[in-house]
């Protein structure tokens, strides 16, 4: 989630909190900490998350000093091309679409077994784990309700669109 906020030096963006993962290993899956992709263009930094499909690294793009996540799906799918194909369009689909709350994709690559798609990177975590760290529940209606007022603008958006989310939950 990123927040909006003016200041006098005119708007300026936030990111919701991101917790860092150890570099925990999980079965068959190779910790690519340290690794570069993309001709060297990105060196990958620390694991931010992993999931189902893929793990989410903290990179830098090299040439420009810029940090930015990179999602790689699991070497062990690769082999198979339904899970490739899922994959590449849902970085098609993120791309087409532009709102505040929607995080851009920058770059998609194939190195060795490894699919990657590059991405703005939430510094400061997902919704799942500041509703973790701040007050306990029930929220107040107040603060459910400017949630929404994020949350619900950029779905609208991706509906627009034809999209449909299908994985709608404070981690993602």
């Amino acid at each position: 989630i990123v927040h909006r906020s003016r200041t006098a030096a005119g708007v300026q963006w936030r990111c919701s909190p991101r917790p860092r993962c150890g570099g925990e290993e999980r079965d068959g899956v190779e910790d690519l900490v340290g690794r570069s992709l993309g001709l060297g263009r990105y060196r990958l930094l620390s694991i931010l998350g992993r999931g189902g499909m893929a793990t989410v690294y903290e990179a830098e793009h090299t040439g420009l000093h810029r940090r930015v996540a990179i999602k790689v799906l699991d070497p062990s799918l690769t082999d198979r091309p339904d899970f490739v194909e899922r994959f590449q369009r849902e970085a098609e689909t993120i791309a087409q679409l532009e709102h505040p709350h929607i995080l851009p994709v920058y770059d998609t690559g194939e190195e060795g077994d490894l699919v990657y798609l590059v991405m703005f990177l939430v510094r400061d975590g997902t919704l799942k784990h500041r509703l973790r760290t701040s007050e306990p529940p029930p929220w107040q209606a107040g603060r459910v309700l400017r949630l929404a007022q994020q949350i619900l603008p950029a779905l609208d958006v991706a509906h627009g669109q034809g999209i449909v989310h299908r994985d709608i939950k404070p981690d993602n």
